[in-house]
């Protein structure tokens, strides 16, 4: 992905300098997260240690992943340990922090660095992740709120609040999925087109989207072309501003995706709309819904059938995907 080259060279050179010594973590918030699981994932490390002062005491944790206070690192040597700073430059407490570490022997740049700073150039820049990335660094806009002008129509009244994804998690999904570039993705409430650009980055090669906000819909249509820049030609991309439970235009999709974007009667006539698109096209589609907070919506009519379900553990504990169920499938829809 030529578009994360960039975030990967600096990784890379700032996981190295924790090479044969041991790593610590202060700061688990989404950006700690966020950290965390890239080292998973691309170096398959965790950390030796998380400081976190204001977690530390909470009540809820984990025996095999504790969360300590700044008091743990007594037990640390700075000539065998560094430490990756993930908070945020304008939190209270920073330069309580650097100041600790200072009077514990430890310089910046040689066993101290902020993360945030090498990927966005900034202390100060909201939300380590590959959005914010995207954005500070490539000119996307992805991750700033937005005005939401929608009147209060019934489906409106259904709508949540834009909330921009975890691509990492999407593009961890996308991938275990095995799709390819015969895979044909749509995401329904699709906000400033993320998860769409996360499919086009995955390999598939017919990619859409629908978002009835009209100060989303540019923006999305914006960062699908500024995508299509990076990843070259050969691409069917579409997106449309509209009301997703009335869009029949969906028979060219196999994977249609949700990241919570409405409830009610919206989501369940949406649900009706890929039934009905099966019976038109009879094909294998999947259904990958974040925050499944409409579980018994999507599997009510009997048509499709949890098959898996992804721990993600970032903002939302999980990702449901669905499949059509066989025994309906041979039977054919009725109406």
């Amino acid at each position: 992905m030529e578009v994360f080259d960039e975030f990967f060279e600096h990784l890379d050179w700032l996981v190295g300098q924790s090479e044969n010594k041991k790593m610590v973590l202060w700061g688990y918030g989404r950006s700690g997260i966020f950290f965390e699981k890239l080292l998973m994932q691309r170096y398959h490390r965790r950390p030796d240690c998380i400081i976190d002062d204001a977690l530390c005491h909470t009540y809820v944790q984990l025996p095999e992943h504790p969360i300590y206070c700044r008091d743990v690192l007594d037990y640390y040597d700075p000539g065998d340990t560094v430490i990756y700073l993930c908070m945020l430059g304008m939190d209270a407490g920073l330069s309580d922090v650097n100041a600790e570490l200072a009077r514990r022997g430890y310089k910046e740049e040689v066993n101290v660095f902020s993360v945030r700073r090498y990927e966005l150039g900034s202390y100060n820049k909201k939300g380590l992740c590959y959005e914010s990335f995207l954005q500070y660094r490539k000119g996307f806009d992805l991750v700033d709120g937005i005005s939401n002008p929608l009147s209060k129509s019934t489906c409106n009244q259904d709508a949540h609040g834009f909330t921009s994804i975890d691509m990492i998690d999407l593009l961890h999904i996308l991938r275990d999925m095995k799709l390819d570039e015969n895979s044909a993705f749509f995401d329904y409430g699709c906000g400033k087109g993320a998860a769409v650009m996360a499919a086009l980055l995955a390999g598939v090669k017919r990619a859409g989207g629908i978002e009835m906000n009209r100060n989303l819909y540019p923006v999305a249509c914006d960062n699908i072309q500024k995508t299509e820049k990076f990843i070259g030609e050969g691409y069917n991309t579409s997106i449309i501003c509209g009301n997703a439970s009335l869009l029949e235009e969906i028979d060219e999709y196999d994977l249609f995706y949700f990241y919570g974007p409405f409830a009610g009667e919206t989501f369940r006539q949406t649900i009706r709309q890929i039934e009905r698109s099966y019976k038109r096209k009879p094909r294998k589609i999947r259904i990958l819904y974040t925050n499944p907070r409409c579980h018994f919506s999507v599997i009510e009519s009997g048509v499709f059938r949890l098959s898996r379900q992804f721990v993600i553990q970032t903002r939302y504990p999980c990702a449901n995907l669905y499949e059509l169920d066989g025994d309906v499938c041979r039977k054919g829809l009725t109406e």
